[in-house]
C-alpha cells in the first residue's frame, strides 16, 4: 500500500515537472507581450531554464529519466527505462520526444534572452510589495 502511494507520488511529481516546463513555455511569451512583472522574476525564470538545461543534458548523455527509473524501482521491475519512457508520452517515439524537448529548450532560451530575469525588483513590483505589507 505504501509502495502504491509512492508510485503515485512519483507519477504526480513527473506530471508537475512536465507541467512546469510546458506551462512556463506557454505563459512566458504571454507575459512578455503583456509586460507582466512576474516574467522577470528570477524565482521563476532561473528554475525554468535550469529544468530545460537538465533535460538537454540528460538527452546529450543518453541518460534515462530519474523519475522513470524511480518508478520502475518502486514497481520492482528490472526493466531498464528507455529514453522515450515518460508517464505522459509512453507511446512517443524517442526521436519525437528528443525533438520536442530540444524545441522546448530552444524556445525557453530564446525567451530568456529576449526578456532575462532581473536581480532587483522593478519599481512597480517594489511599490506593489510595499502596499501589500
Amino acid at each position: 500500500m505504501i509502495n502504491a502511494f509512492l508510485i503515485d507520488a512519483v507519477r504526480a511529481l513527473h506530471f508537475l515537472f512536465i507541467l512546469f516546463l510546458l506551462g512556463g513555455l506557454l505563459a512566458i511569451p504571454g507575459g512578455i507581450a503583456l509586460r507582466a512583472v512576474w516574467v522577470t522574476s528570477p524565482f521563476f525564470r532561473w528554475p525554468h531554464i535550469a529544468a530545460s538545461l537538465f533535460l538537454v543534458l540528460r538527452i546529450a548523455t543518453h541518460s534515462p529519466c530519474p523519475l522513470t527509473q524511480l518508478e520502475y524501482a518502486l514497481r520492482g521491475t528490472d526493466r531498464t527505462p528507455r529514453s522515450s519512457d515518460t508517464l505522459l508520452l509512453r507511446h512517443a517515439d524517442a526521436h519525437q520526444l528528443t525533438a520536442g524537448i530540444l524545441a522546448q529548450a530552444a524556445l525557453t532560451t530564446l525567451f530568456f534572452l529576449i526578456r532575462p530575469p532581473r536581480a532587483k525588483p522593478t519599481p512597480a513590483l517594489r511599490t506593489f510589495l510595499i502596499t501589500q505589507s
